[in-house]
């Protein structure tokens, strides 16, 4: 995601290329935030079964006792005029 803006902006196919991001916080209960990481296919695809119920472990040994998890999620979008052929 990080050389997107430069990969369309070298592109003969697009102009004007605009990159838009944003942070918002979310504090969850543990539950949720570890559903949401169950939500989330294509990381348990790159890690594989085993090793994803391994993050999770990490995850949950990590936040202890905590009763909710500060989240702050970062949203990226791009904008870009499409050239004419």
């Amino acid at each position: 995601m990080d050389e997107l803006s430069d990969r369309l902006a070298a592109s003969e196919h697009f102009d004007d290329v605009i990159l838009l991001e944003g942070r918002h916080e979310v504090q969850q209960t543990v539950d949720q935030y570890i559903g949401v990481w169950r939500s989330v296919n294509d990381v348990r695809v790159q890690l594989g079964e085993e090793k994803f119920e391994q993050f999770l472990d990490y995850a949950r040994r990590r936040i202890g006792d905590a009763k909710t998890v500060r989240t702050i999620y970062l949203t990226r979008a791009w904008a870009a005029r499409r050239v004419s052929a």
